[in-house]
């Protein structure tokens, strides 16, 4: 797996299809979120997931509160004897809180 590092910042995953977080995507109802390959074959198998939208379980209401803009590749985080799950990177600003799990959409 390759991995990108920025001037002071964690290492972290290579894009592998549409954008990154950006500056506009910190706004309160924004909705973009990148995610990775493994929550691709996991909830969109076949699909091309770029704008595909998703919710959470705690709310149906909002089960197409997310957007998905990119896919990074699928990594690591505590060892590497275990598969991590499928991971969501949400937009995060200081003081920001975030709860809820994954619910697919069809």
């Amino acid at each position: 797996m390759r991995a990108a590092r920025s001037a002071g910042k964690p290492w972290i995953p290579v894009e592998i299809a549409g954008r990154a977080i950006e500056s506009r995507d910190l706004a309160p109802d924004a909705s973009a979120v990148v995610v990775d390959e493994l929550f691709v074959r996991r909830f969109f198998p076949d699909q091309d997931p770029i704008g595909r939208r998703f919710g959470t379980l705690l709310d149906p209401k909002l089960n197409t509160r997310y957007e998905i803009v990119g896919v990074v590749a699928h990594s690591h985080y505590n060892n590497l004897r275990t598969d991590p799950p499928p991971m969501v990177y949400l937009p995060f600003t200081p003081g920001g809180t975030y709860r809820g799990h994954v619910a697919q959409v069809g």
